[in-house]
């Protein structure tokens, strides 16, 4: 089972040898992939293509990381033998977790998107393609990320510089790393000195057509933020 969107992927099909490879994407030629794809916060509708058969599919995890992650995992369905209505009803059981990418009711009217669980160069690379891609201005909430070893500062300020080339309109980031994130997306970023600040600062300028997603690795604990940002019930604007 190989992405076809990985740069290495004709590389690890020829350390395949005589195994059967089956690929999946949904940028380049796969024999599962996703076309037609249309994405809003709640999920996307996209039609799945299992080599010669077809499927449309509902998938109620936001982002167009996780269509791809969902093709692999009709991938291996197929590849065992499953039908195709099969693999659409387990595709579209599938529900956000907590921390992960899950869509929440915020305060003052806002959608709040708790990606808390952890973080890392990608995944928040990941995170800020889908937050621009919604309509309505896109915040980001950003801790430090751990364990980069001694590239860290760097890879922060590669993930601002990021951030803000995918079109995320304003960042707020706490942690002492995340400095430099803030110095690279430049205007439009602030830095705090702590959680508590952040989100005394957020109370008040978050606003009801804002999407604020909030993304850390796990020590930082940002599902305080979640917390703090959340509204107390659906529906609820407080």
């Amino acid at each position: 089972m190989l992405n076809a969107d990985d740069q290495y992927f004709e590389f690890w099909k020829s350390r395949a040898g005589t195994a059967e490879v089956v690929s999946f994407g949904i940028t380049n030629a796969a024999d599962v992939t996703a076309t037609d794809i249309h994405a809003d916060g709640q999920g996307s509708s996209f039609t799945l293509q299992l080599r010669d058969k077809t499927i449309d599919v509902r998938l109620s995890l936001p982002g167009r990381h996780n269509v791809r992650n969902a093709c692999a995992a009709a991938a291996i369905a197929f590849s065992l033998g499953l039908a195709p209505e099969q693999i659409q009803a387990g595709l579209e059981s599938v529900r956000p977790v907590s921390g992960r990418l899950q869509p929440l009711p915020g305060i003052n009217g806002s959608t709040l998107f708790d990606d808390s669980y952890n973080a890392n160069p990608l995944s928040v690379a990941a995170a800020a393609e889908f937050l621009a891609s919604l309509e309505g201005p896109a915040w980001m909430v950003l801790g430090d990320m751990g364990e980069l070893g001694d590239d860290s500062r760097q890879l922060h300020e590669d993930v601002g510089r990021a951030v803000k080339q995918a079109g995320v309109n304003r960042l707020f980031a706490t942690g002492e790393l995340c400095q430099n994130a803030v110095h690279a997306f430049g205007a439009d970023a602030a830095w705090f000195d702590s959680v508590e600040s952040l989100i005394a600062s957020l109370r008040e300028l978050v606003t009801a057509d804002a999407n604020v997603l909030v993304k850390g690795s796990r020590f930082m604990r940002m599902e305080r933020v979640v917390e703090a940002l959340r509204a107390d019930e659906p529906g609820e604007e407080s």
